[in-house]
């Protein structure tokens, strides 16, 4: 894994992916907050959390909620909590992977992902995005 990959990785693991895999939640964080970090610009955008069943998203929203965090909004699409200085968007739609969440993307150039081990990204995501 290249440098920038490991520290996407990294960055990410240590903001809320490794609490979650202690916690046994499958998660894995998509979007706009990594198309930033690539872009080398601050983070503009809630860090949105996707899963990939209704039960790991729950068990995401616990966990939030016994550490309290904020909750900001809720509906039936989503939710919004701010969290030790970073707002985090729960995504309830839900994908059997990192890939396949990309993959329903609209925009190319946001389309990134990662887990506590890899970064995923679409065929011309980097393309797109040095083209901005």
């Amino acid at each position: 894994m290249n440098i920038q990959f490991q520290n996407v990785v990294d960055r990410y693991s240590k903001i809320i992916l490794i609490r979650m895999k202690e916690s046994n939640i499958t998660c894995w964080i998509g979007g706009g907050c990594l198309r930033d970090y690539f872009m080398g610009i601050p983070i503009k955008t809630d860090i949105d959390i996707f899963f990939p069943d209704k039960e790991n998203m729950e068990k995401c929203v616990e966990w939030f909620k016994k550490k309290g965090a904020a909750e900001i909004w809720s509906s039936d699409n989503g939710a919004k909590y701010s969290f030790e200085g970073h707002k985090f968007d729960i995504i309830k739609h839900y994908f059997p992977s990192p890939q396949d969440t990309i993959n329903a993307f609209d925009f190319t150039v946001s389309m990134f992902a990662v887990d506590t081990e890899n970064v995923y990204y679409g065929e011309t995501s980097f393309i797109d995005l040095s083209k901005r």
